[in-house]
Protein backbone atom coordinates (compact mmCIF):
# COMPACT_ATOMS: atom_id res chain seq x y z
CA UNK A 1 0.00 0.00 0.00
CA UNK A 2 1.31 3.32 -0.80
CA UNK A 3 -0.04 6.31 0.53
CA UNK A 4 -0.04 9.76 -1.30
CA UNK A 5 -0.36 12.94 0.58
CA UNK A 6 -1.36 16.16 -1.78
CA UNK A 7 -3.66 18.67 -2.16
CA UNK A 8 -3.77 18.87 -5.86
CA UNK A 9 -5.68 15.96 -7.44
CA UNK A 10 -4.15 15.99 -10.36
CA UNK A 11 -0.83 15.38 -8.65
CA UNK A 12 -2.24 12.75 -6.88
CA UNK A 13 -4.11 11.38 -10.03
CA UNK A 14 -0.47 11.30 -11.76
CA UNK A 15 1.43 9.27 -9.22
CA UNK A 16 -1.43 6.38 -8.88
CA UNK A 17 -1.71 6.03 -12.52
CA UNK A 18 2.07 5.78 -12.57
CA UNK A 19 2.19 3.14 -9.42
CA UNK A 20 -1.44 1.93 -9.44
CA UNK A 21 -0.53 -0.98 -12.00
CA UNK A 22 2.37 -2.48 -9.32
CA UNK A 23 0.99 -1.42 -5.83
CA UNK A 24 -2.79 -0.55 -4.53
CA UNK A 25 -2.74 3.05 -4.10
CA UNK A 26 -4.39 5.84 -1.55
CA UNK A 27 -4.87 9.10 -0.96
CA UNK A 28 -5.02 12.09 1.00
CA UNK A 29 -5.67 15.75 0.55
CA UNK A 30 -4.02 17.59 3.53
CA UNK A 31 -1.51 16.25 6.13
CA UNK A 32 -4.19 16.10 8.71
CA UNK A 33 -5.59 13.12 6.78
CA UNK A 34 -2.70 12.03 5.59
CA UNK A 35 -1.88 11.33 9.48
CA UNK A 36 -5.15 9.56 9.70
CA UNK A 37 -5.13 6.97 7.06
CA UNK A 38 -1.40 6.63 7.68
CA UNK A 39 -2.37 5.42 11.50
CA UNK A 40 -5.54 3.48 9.67
CA UNK A 41 -4.00 2.04 7.42
CA UNK A 42 0.00 1.39 7.70
CA UNK A 43 1.30 1.60 4.45
CA UNK A 44 4.63 0.82 3.09
CA UNK A 45 5.25 3.88 1.76
CA UNK A 46 3.95 7.56 1.91
CA UNK A 47 5.05 9.52 -0.77
CA UNK A 48 3.71 13.67 0.58
CA UNK A 49 3.87 16.96 -0.99
CA UNK A 50 5.44 19.43 0.88
CA UNK A 51 3.25 22.92 1.01
CA UNK A 52 -0.50 21.91 1.88
CA UNK A 53 -3.14 23.16 4.05
CA UNK A 54 -4.24 22.40 7.47
CA UNK A 55 -0.02 20.09 7.94
CA UNK A 56 2.34 20.49 5.90
CA UNK A 57 4.80 17.37 4.85
CA UNK A 58 7.40 18.32 7.39
CA UNK A 59 4.84 18.09 10.26
CA UNK A 60 3.13 15.02 8.74
CA UNK A 61 7.24 13.59 8.44
CA UNK A 62 7.82 14.53 11.40
CA UNK A 63 4.36 13.27 12.97
CA UNK A 64 4.56 10.01 11.75
CA UNK A 65 8.47 9.36 12.23
CA UNK A 66 7.84 10.22 15.94
CA UNK A 67 5.17 7.55 16.10
CA UNK A 68 5.84 4.12 17.36
CA UNK A 69 3.11 2.97 15.15
CA UNK A 70 4.47 4.62 12.25
CA UNK A 71 8.04 5.24 12.57
CA UNK A 72 9.29 2.84 10.42
CA UNK A 73 7.42 3.77 7.14
CA UNK A 74 9.78 5.52 4.50
CA UNK A 75 8.21 8.79 3.61
CA UNK A 76 9.52 10.44 0.18
CA UNK A 77 8.78 14.40 0.08
CA UNK A 78 7.96 16.15 -3.00
CA UNK A 79 8.24 19.91 -3.53
CA UNK A 80 8.52 22.72 -5.86
CA UNK A 81 11.21 24.38 -3.48
CA UNK A 82 14.45 23.06 -5.24
CA UNK A 83 16.61 25.10 -2.10
CA UNK A 84 19.12 22.56 -0.83
CA UNK A 85 18.08 24.22 2.52
CA UNK A 86 14.51 22.80 1.62
CA UNK A 87 16.26 19.45 1.07
CA UNK A 88 18.31 19.42 3.97
CA UNK A 89 15.21 20.37 6.14
CA UNK A 90 13.21 17.79 4.79
CA UNK A 91 15.52 15.05 5.32
CA UNK A 92 16.94 15.92 8.80
CA UNK A 93 13.13 15.57 10.41
CA UNK A 94 13.10 12.01 8.78
CA UNK A 95 12.25 12.25 5.23
CA UNK A 96 13.84 8.92 3.58
CA UNK A 97 14.13 10.46 0.46
CA UNK A 98 13.06 13.67 -1.32
CA UNK A 99 11.75 14.49 -4.97
CA UNK A 100 11.56 17.58 -6.54
CA UNK A 101 8.44 19.02 -8.99
CA UNK A 102 8.66 18.78 -11.40
CA UNK A 103 10.01 14.36 -11.33
CA UNK A 104 10.22 11.78 -13.92
CA UNK A 105 7.79 9.09 -13.18
CA UNK A 106 10.54 6.10 -14.16
CA UNK A 107 12.69 7.65 -11.12
CA UNK A 108 10.03 7.68 -8.68
CA UNK A 109 8.68 4.45 -9.71
CA UNK A 110 12.57 3.09 -9.10
CA UNK A 111 12.97 4.81 -5.72
CA UNK A 112 9.33 3.78 -4.40
CA UNK A 113 10.42 0.15 -5.07
CA UNK A 114 13.84 0.43 -3.63
CA UNK A 115 12.32 1.69 -0.32
CA UNK A 116 10.24 -1.01 -0.01
CA UNK A 117 12.75 -3.73 -0.76
CA UNK A 118 14.86 -2.09 1.26
CA UNK A 119 12.33 -1.97 4.42
CA UNK A 120 11.22 -5.71 3.65
CA UNK A 121 14.42 -6.82 4.09
CA UNK A 122 15.11 -4.85 7.10
CA UNK A 123 12.06 -6.45 9.02
CA UNK A 124 12.78 -7.97 11.86
CA UNK A 125 11.75 -11.67 12.00
CA UNK A 126 9.66 -12.97 14.80
CA UNK A 127 9.36 -16.20 16.34
CA UNK A 128 6.08 -17.58 18.02
CA UNK A 129 4.82 -13.93 18.40
CA UNK A 130 8.26 -13.14 20.16
CA UNK A 131 10.78 -10.16 18.33
CA UNK A 132 13.85 -11.13 17.42
CA UNK A 133 16.29 -8.14 17.36
CA UNK A 134 19.85 -7.03 16.89
CA UNK A 135 21.86 -8.05 14.10
CA UNK A 136 22.31 -11.97 15.11
CA UNK A 137 18.67 -12.40 15.38
CA UNK A 138 18.72 -12.94 19.01
CA UNK A 139 15.79 -13.71 20.89
CA UNK A 140 15.65 -13.53 24.65
CA UNK A 141 13.68 -16.19 26.53
CA UNK A 142 11.87 -15.12 30.32
CA UNK A 143 14.01 -16.97 32.40
CA UNK A 144 11.26 -19.72 33.82
CA UNK A 145 10.68 -20.16 30.18
CA UNK A 146 12.09 -23.15 28.34
CA UNK A 147 12.07 -23.22 24.44
CA UNK A 148 9.52 -25.77 24.48
CA UNK A 149 7.37 -23.44 26.45
CA UNK A 150 7.37 -25.98 29.70
CA UNK A 151 9.24 -24.21 32.78
CA UNK A 152 12.77 -24.57 33.93
CA UNK A 153 13.17 -25.87 37.22
CA UNK A 154 15.57 -23.62 37.95
CA UNK A 155 18.21 -24.55 35.43
CA UNK A 156 20.90 -22.28 34.50
CA UNK A 157 20.71 -22.27 30.63
CA UNK A 158 22.94 -19.11 28.75
CA UNK A 159 23.48 -21.38 25.78
CA UNK A 160 22.15 -20.82 22.03
CA UNK A 161 20.09 -23.35 20.53
CA UNK A 162 20.72 -23.46 16.68
CA UNK A 163 18.47 -26.09 14.87
CA UNK A 164 17.07 -26.18 11.03
CA UNK A 165 14.43 -27.60 13.11
CA UNK A 166 13.32 -24.57 14.86
CA UNK A 167 10.77 -22.41 13.52
CA UNK A 168 11.83 -20.56 10.52
CA UNK A 169 15.16 -22.04 10.77
CA UNK A 170 16.11 -18.97 12.99
CA UNK A 171 18.67 -18.90 16.11
CA UNK A 172 15.77 -19.90 19.12
CA UNK A 173 17.12 -17.91 21.48
CA UNK A 174 19.20 -17.17 24.59
CA UNK A 175 18.23 -17.08 28.50
CA UNK A 176 19.52 -16.07 31.38
CA UNK A 177 20.31 -12.90 29.13
CA UNK A 178 19.46 -8.93 31.10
Amino acid sequence: IILVVDDHPDVRNYIRKHLAPDYLVIEAKDGREGIDTALEAIPDLIISDVMMPKLDGYQLCEALKTNEKTSHIPIILLTAKAGEEDKLAGLEIGADDYLIKPFNSKELHVRVKNLIDLRRKLRVPRIDGRLLSGSLGLLVWPENQSINGHADQGQEDHSCHHSSRNQEGAVAGFRGLR
